[in-house]
């Protein structure tokens, strides 16, 4: 049986219209970092009628990390519409693997801790607007 590379899951139905962005955000080091302040922003987002993912990556068994992902998202109290998990046999993979996705997804912003992420969205997903939080 090969291994998923990716995978993903709706939290919440949400299908919306013009005007409306895909919005991308990583849990590790970024949403988990200031869990208070996201629950807030993305609350927001989500009451105004955006998308939510939230894009995290492994190099792990992908159906466990998924599971792990989730349960700390509930944890920290933080609803999104989907969770998407990406697996990768090193971190430039992931990294890869993750920009992959949003342009697949068409995901307008992607917000994340770590630059190389950024890079690979910039090489693969020019549409996507790259934010670093530091």
């Amino acid at each position: 049986m090969k291994s998923k590379l990716i995978t993903s899951q709706r939290r919440r139905g949400n299908i919306f219209g013009g005007g409306r962005m895909k919005i991308g955000i990583d849990l590790d080091g970024t949403i988990d970092k200031y869990p208070d302040k996201f629950r807030m922003i993305i609350d927001e987002l989500r009451r105004q009628g955006n998308y939510i993912y939230c894009i995290t990556g492994t190099l792990g068994d992908i159906n466990v990390v998924f599971k792990k992902k989730g349960h700390k998202l509930d944890s920290l109290n933080i609803k999104v519409d989907e969770l998407v998990v990406v697996r990768g046999k090193d971190v430039k993979e992931v990294a890869r693997r993750k920009a992959m996705f949003c342009r697949e997804k068409r995901v307008n912003v992607m917000i994340e801790d770590t630059e190389l992420y950024l890079e690979e969205i910039k090489k693969y997903s020019p549409g996507t607007l790259g934010l670093l939080l530091k």
